[in-house]
Order: C-alpha cells, then structure tokens, then sequence
C-alpha cells in the first residue's frame, strides 16, 4: 500500500466518523445527488456500516481504501454544502414552527386590507352597466304581453276545441262508473 494511502487510512481510523456514508459524504463536501447509481450506493452504504464495526482489525484499512476509491471516483461538486440536511420534524413539532411562523409574520390583518381594496357591489354593479354594450343597442318599449289564462279563453264560430269538452278525460275514478244505467241504487 502506497505510504500516502495508509497515513489516510490511519488518520481516518483515528477521526471520529460520523454514522453513516451520507453524513460521510457531506462531511467530506459532496452532495448525495452527485451518487446516482443506488445500487451501487447501498452496497457501499453497507460497506460503511461494516468499517465502523471493524475498527481496529486489520480488515479495517482494506475496507477504507474500497471506500476512499468509491469516493474520489465522484469529485465534490463546486459548491459544498456544509451541513447535511437535517432530520425531519415532528408532526408536532412542525405544527409549533409554522404557528410561530403565522403568528411573527407581517401579514396579519390581510384579509381586512383585502376586503377595503375590493371594490363595493354598489360600485361594480355601476361601473358594469357604465361599460359598453355589445349589438345593436335596441331595446324593445313595449310590456310583454299578458299570459292568458284557461278561464279566459271564449270559444265562438271563429275558434274551435282541439278535443271534445263533453268527453271525460278520467279512465276510472274511484266511487263513480261511467254507465249510470248499470247502477243499480
């Protein structure tokens, strides 16, 4: 092993690792998003696991110089990052930040402010009928006409029933027949 390669090696055995590769990564100034290969991220994912339990075995500088070519294969990126993401709130937790976010943010009384810089009904319905109309503009003058009632209508010579008003219209009612001779009373 190349002298540079184990003094690495000893000096990262000596560090306080962090515990797990993407703490690693970002430690190191790398971003996750710059590994794009998952399969091959998991793998070396276990190796870490496996190189911090064997700290102190011989093993242990095997597994990190694995680890250093797996690193130096995807160079940092331009600009480092430098604190991981951090772990996501609790439900509750998040609640509490975005209350205090609602209650110290200067939007309050906005939907008051809202309501006085919309216009009144009064003046909408003013300014749509003040708008221009669309066609030829001409309203008719004169009153609809009045409906016609049933009770209204005179038939005479000039007018004549569509259907014969003698004629009963009702089938069967209840109590009554249409044949009053048949009745026998």
């Amino acid at each position: 092993m190349d002298v540079s390669l184990q003094k690495r090696v000893t000096e990262f055995e000596s560090s306080k690792l962090p515990k797990n590769l993407i703490k690693l990564v970002y430690q190191s100034g790398r971003q996750r998003s710059d590994f794009t290969d998952f399969r091959e991220w998991k793998l070396y994912s276990t190796l870490y696991d496996t190189l911090l339990s064997l700290r102190g075995h011989e093993e242990f500088a095997v597994l990190a110089v694995r680890l250093f070519a797996y690193l130096d294969c995807h160079p940092p990126t331009i600009k480092p990052i430098e604190k991981p993401p951090s772990t996501p709130l609790r439900r509750k937790e998040e609640r509490k930040r975005r209350r205090a976010e609602r209650s110290s943010s200067k939007s309050r009384g906005l939907s008051s402010q809202l309501k006085e810089a919309k216009p009144s009904t009064h003046e909408m319905v003013r300014a749509w009928k003040a708008s221009p109309t669309i066609g030829l503009g001409l309203e008719t003058s004169l009153l609809p006409p009045p409906k016609a009632r049933r009770e209204d209508v005179k038939i005479d010579r000039h007018t004549t029933p569509q259907k014969d008003p003698d004629r009963s219209h009702i089938l069967y009612a209840a109590g009554w027949s249409l044949n009053p001779e048949k009745s026998q009373d």
